[in-house]
């Protein structure tokens, strides 16, 4: 999704969101629909079901006409395409032709190729995809996937993960990857409340729910996103247990992301529950330092703009909770950049900070400090209150007095008596020390004070 067409949708959204008095009703008509393409002033959006068009043009078509004409222009024209790749009438600004979706094709191995969308969005591959430690298991399951694919290998994968922490990204590489060594391979994605709102239109509004179940049960990968939406969805789960029976059965790869793992997801029927256990769980921890640092690097050379090393180290600092925030403040930082031609400055991350990060401010005290630099350097706590004149135990001291002056509202005398007992004018030292060597890019000491940061936040 290109960038245009990302901050033109996110505004026709937050216009909407406004507009409708039930978060509920946003959340369930408007959060899933996927915007596809914007050509001058067309849009074309990708809608899950009819049902979904259909009551969006019901209740909402005047709130949602006055977003796009706030935001494309009066003269727009709108263009709807359901999942399955049927495309819906034109809308535009000055006429609203609703006709009857034609049904989609049935599948079959000759038709197959031309009747439905993978829903895969092209970008989102292993070659923007950053790995450590946190994802490596999962990464790694992945690639030997990919390698064998339908193997009984890793089949199922279920992966869990918080939100935010690349498990969408990693089911888009995969499925891209898979194409590009297999293209004859049938690969679609589709998140589970999408899924959910296809079964429901199969089986109440068309009244023929085996199209549904044999559209998947022709896949030769699905890939699965947020499988704990399909909790107390008795139906559905009736509907996937039958599609995920005959994939496996047929040697074909059923891969799921949830935000949980499967043994805590209350409402999934016991046996659906017992084949999500077949073959590997894996999580997607929350990036550590290492990761993000790499993440925000690579952005940085894919938008060809440095960072100062102070902006560098409070972006990694304040975003540990996952990789959706580390990339929305760094694009938000760009595109200032891009913008005003003025240089990135403290001020400006700090206020684009308090717009993504979002936690109840923490109080650190001394003793934090003091714990965090000592569990960083991998020095006892005592070593920090003696008067110890090895290197090392001196730089942590001063790091620790430093991080101290700026962290808390101590004043020098209460920092310089809580750690190692020195008095203010050792404090003011050791924080123009520190400052120095900051000023003088000196090895490793941003990437330590920035570390320490992280294990305080």
């Amino acid at each position: 999704m290109n960038h245009i067409l990302q901050q033109v949708w996110q505004q026709c959204l937050s216009y909407i969101s406004e507009e409708i008095s039930s978060p509920s009703d946003y959340t369930r008509w408007f959060a899933p629909i996927v915007p596809v393409s914007l050509e001058g002033k067309k849009l074309t959006l990708r809608l899950p079901s009819e049902l979904h068009f259909d009551h969006i043009e019901k209740q909402y078509k005047d709130p949602f006409k006055r977003s796009l004409e706030k935001y494309i222009g009066e003269n727009f024209e709108l263009e709807y395409e359901i999942f399955e790749g049927v495309a819906v009438p034109k809308y535009s600004s000055e006429k609203v032709d609703v006709q009857a979706i034609s049904t989609p094709v049935k599948n079959s191995d000759n038709s197959q190729k031309s009747s439905f969308r993978t829903n895969l969005e092209p970008q989102l591959t292993f070659d923007s995809y950053v790995y450590g430690d946190s994802n490596l298991m999962v990464y790694n399951a992945a690639q030997a996937i990919i390698a064998n694919p339908g193997s009984s290998l890793f089949n199922p994968l279920f992966i869990y993960g918080a939100s935010g922490v690349g498990k969408t990204h990693i089911l888009h590489a995969i499925g891209n990857a898979i194409l590009n060594s297999y293209p004859e391979k049938r690969v679609v994605y589709v998140s589970a409340q999408m899924f959910k709102m296809q079964y429901v239109e199969a089986s109440y509004r068309r009244k023929r729910p085996e199209d549904f179940i044999q559209f998947y049960q022709n896949m030769d990968i699905l890939l699965l996103d947020d499988v704990q939406e399909l909790r107390d969805a008795v139906s559905t789960q009736s509907a996937f247990f039958q599609i995920f029976n005959n994939l496996r059965a047929l040697g074909r790869h059923i891969i799921m992301t949830s935000d949980r793992p499967a043994v805590d997801l209350d409402g999934l029927e016991e046996r659906l529950y017992t084949r999500m256990k077949w073959g590997l769980t894996a999580e997607i921890e929350r990036p550590d330092t290492e990761l993000r640092k790499k993440i925000l690097t690579r952005m940085m050379g894919q938008y060809n703009i440095s960072l100062p090393q102070e902006v560098f180290d409070i972006i990694i600092a304040s975003t540990s909770q996952n990789v959706r925030e580390l990339e929305g403040v760094a694009k938000t930082l760009f595109a200032h950049h891009t913008m005003s031609h003025k240089p990135i400055s403290m001020d400006l991350t700090t206020k684009i900070l308090k717009q993504y990060v979002k936690y109840e401010k923490k109080v650190i005290t001394i003793q934090d400090i003091v714990e965090a630099v000592c569990s960083h350097f991998d020095i006892e706590p005592r070593l920090l209150q003696q008067k110890c004149r090895k290197r090392q135990i001196v730089l942590s001291r001063q790091i620790a007095m430093y991080l101290c002056k700026e962290l808390t509202d101590s004043s020098f005398s209460v920092i310089g008596a809580e750690v190692g007992g020195q008095d203010h004018s050792t404090v003011i030292y050791a924080c123009k020390s520190i400052e120095n060597l900051l000023s003088t890019n000196a090895p490793n000491i941003a990437e330590d004070i920035a570390e320490i940061k992280s294990l305080l936040v």
